[in-house]
């Protein structure tokens, strides 16, 4: 060896700090291998990890304070283990909700997640979900924090209701809203707990599996895509009911989510974040082809009724009589699902419906208030008790003035 490479490597020169950076880099990150290994911190809760790493980051910033210059491998190691903690926690999710029905992907393909989810959508049988108590703390903790976070289930939960209270309002619906409300309260969560995870890959996952939630409801419900893959026998009002209020509950948090990632996105990714308007303006207009469709089925029912209508004999006529006790059983079947606006606004649509369809017929047969004869007289007496019943039902208590008795 050289004589000047000799002292070189003697000396407290460059050499010899080149070589402790070298090797104290090289057990720092030794020890914590060993220490995540003891740790076992793939099991670690979102919090705890956290700890974990502010621990690292901590000891780290010293290390490079104390000789001046960054460790980029400790950095890239930490960063490989924060990738591993979350496909872990994507994997622990899967194992874990696919007995109940859910099914996660990981963010590497995010073309798979729609697929994945579809199956838990697939597996609807769209009836009204019983909501355990669980969920509806996590509502109730956003409610006070404006933190949508997922909750500890207590050993003894309390007894399960008919519906979910949020916001002055009761959302019935059914139990595949309830999954998505959770996966979408724990990846809030994780982001709170590891904001170094908040790369756009938690945001795109949820952004890609809300519009497959309101994609493959659209294909089931209003396309009837449920009568094949459930066996429904058709797609009554219920569900339709039971879809917009499912839609409605996670179209609530959407604008939570928008400004949720807006605060933890650097400026250069706040982009993204657009892409929180065009869903929530996906679910709302989602929301009112509904509304359409229900209006829709009463409108085909009476159209049929008015051709069996006589204008003659004891009233009410058995037609009219028919009309109102679809238009009953319609009010009924959605009273205690629809928010009480919506009932109303879905009912005075169909009282316009049946007053335009009536004066259609009416037309269509020549008769009106310039022939004022026997059929008109019958016609607008029938038409008034229609209304008159129609008034009795909740969905009028305030509204029943609305509803003109009078024919054209």
């Amino acid at each position: 060896m050289p004589k000047s490479d000799f002292v070189g490597f003697c000396q407290p020169g460059e050499r010899f700090i080149k070589l402790f950076l070298f090797s104290f880099l090289f057990c720092l990150v030794l020890i914590v291998k060993v220490v995540l290994f003891k740790e076992k911190y793939v099991k670690l809760s979102g919090e705890e990890f956290a700890r974990l790493v502010h621990v690292i980051n901590k000891h780290d910033d010293e290390f490079q304070n104390l000789l001046n210059r960054p460790v980029v491998a400790l950095r890239a190691f930490l960063r490989s283990q924060l990738n591993l903690y979350m496909q872990s926690f994507h994997e622990d999710r899967k194992t874990k909700l696919t007995s109940a029905f859910y099914i996660f992907s990981n963010f590497v393909n995010l073309a798979e997640i729609s697929i994945c989810f579809r199956t838990i959508i697939d597996s609807e049988m769209w009836k009204r979900a019983d909501v355990p108590s669980m969920f509806q703390d996590i509502v109730d903790r956003f409610s006070l924090t404006k933190k949508l976070q997922d909750v500890t289930p207590v050993q003894q939960e309390r007894s399960s209701r008919s519906y979910l209270s949020l916001g002055g309002e009761k959302y019935v619906v059914v139990g595949t809203a309830l999954i998505l409300l959770q996966i979408v309260a724990q990846y809030c969560q994780l982001v709170d707990e590891l904001p170094l995870l908040c790369t756009g890959n938690v945001l795109s996952f949820l952004i890609e599996i809300l519009k497959a939630y309101n994609s493959r409801c659209c294909q089931l419900i209003l396309g009837a895509g449920a009568v094949e893959v459930v066996g429904l026998k058709t797609i009554a009002a219920v569900h339709l009911a039971l879809s917009c209020r499912s839609l409605q509950l996670i179209a609530y948090f959407i604008p939570h989510l928008h400004s949720f990632f807006e605060s933890h996105l650097p400026e250069t990714s706040q982009h993204q974040t657009r892409h929180f308007v065009q869903l929530l303006k996906d679910y709302e207009d989602h929301v009112n082809e509904i509304f359409n469709k229900m209006v829709s089925i009463v409108e085909l029912c009476i159209v049929q009724l008015l051709d069996k209508w006589s204008l003659s004999g004891s009233l009410p006529s058995s037609a009219f009589m028919l009309i109102f006790k679809q238009i009953r059983r319609f009010h009924d079947s959605v009273n205690d699902i629809l928010k009480p606006d919506d009932l109303k606004k879905v009912m005075l649509r169909i009282y316009g419906s049946i007053r335009k369809s009536v004066d259609a017929d009416l037309q269509r047969r020549g008769v009106n208030a310039k022939t004022a004869n026997d059929e008109y007289k019958f016609a607008c007496d029938d038409f008034c008790l229609l209304v008159e019943t129609m008034r009795t039902l909740p969905a009028f208590n305030d509204a029943g003035e609305l509803l003109d008795a009078a024919l054209l």
